[in-house]
């Protein structure tokens, strides 16, 4: 094993220790964790901001709180609508994906399935597996999951960035979409803008530099395609 590969299993064990010495100080763990188990079927991750926030309070003392708190699931399959596990004083509601999300206060916890998860099925994935789900998260911070069933951390890109303290956009064609998205409920903002944002609320730098096909872009209202009218 080269040493790049001894330093990533090192980091990785350690980051999964942190991530789950951080998350059992919250004292909705339990309950998040049971709305994710009870409405999913096969593997259940926790994706995204949450965890690298959680990683990166653990190593750095920041962020030490944050509202609202989202916690996003990915599973192998989202149980059927007709009968969900909903606890008292939540509700369930479905974003503009279509995927259903319940709701207490500041809490908010998605539910995504592999198979029937946007991005993924418009790339054409046959068989999606939580590696393809890293491979297209928009930033390099959100590339991290953590399996809840065997309590390991995945994501090299997310890794790397929580090491590096910097942020950094992963694929072009889904910070597009999420921008889109986003602004659809919100005050529309660029692609910079969005980047900066994200690392400004886990307290990194960042580095944001246009693909090839727009890199002379001003960052204002530069169209392009799979991106729209946001970079």
């Amino acid at each position: 094993m080269s040493s790049e590969a001894q330093e990533m299993k090192f980091l990785r064990t350690e980051y999964s220790r942190s991530f789950w010495s951080e998350f059992s100080r919250e004292p909705f763990q339990n309950e998040v964790l049971e709305i994710g188990m009870r409405n999913t079927k096969g593997g259940l991750w926790i994706i995204g901001g949450f965890v690298s926030k959680l990683v990166a309070r653990s190593l750095y003392d920041f962020p030490k709180s944050w509202n609202p708190i989202d916690i996003d699931f990915i599973a192998d399959e989202i149980a059927p609508h007709q009968d969900p596990y909903v606890p008292n004083g939540w509700a369930m509601r479905f974003t503009s994906w279509g995927n259903p999300y319940l709701e207490k206060g500041d809490l908010r916890v998605e539910l995504n399935g592999l198979t029937n998860y946007v991005p993924l099925k418009e790339r054409r994935i046959a068989d999606p597996k939580i590696s393809h789900l890293l491979q297209i998260a928009p930033l390099d911070i959100q590339s991290i999951a953590v399996d809840t069933q065997r309590k390991s951390l995945e994501g090299e890109l997310g890794i790397n960035a929580i090491r590096r303290k910097e942020v950094k956009v992963n694929d072009w064609r889904s910070l597009g979409q999420v921008v889109e998205v986003s602004g659809r409920d919100s005050t529309k903002v660029n692609l910079e803008e969005f980047v900066r944002r994200k690392s400004d609320g886990i307290g990194f730098n960042y580095k944001f530099d246009f693909p090839p096909e727009i890199s002379g872009g001003s960052g204002n209202g530069l169209r392009a395609p799979h991106l729209g009218s946001y970079v």
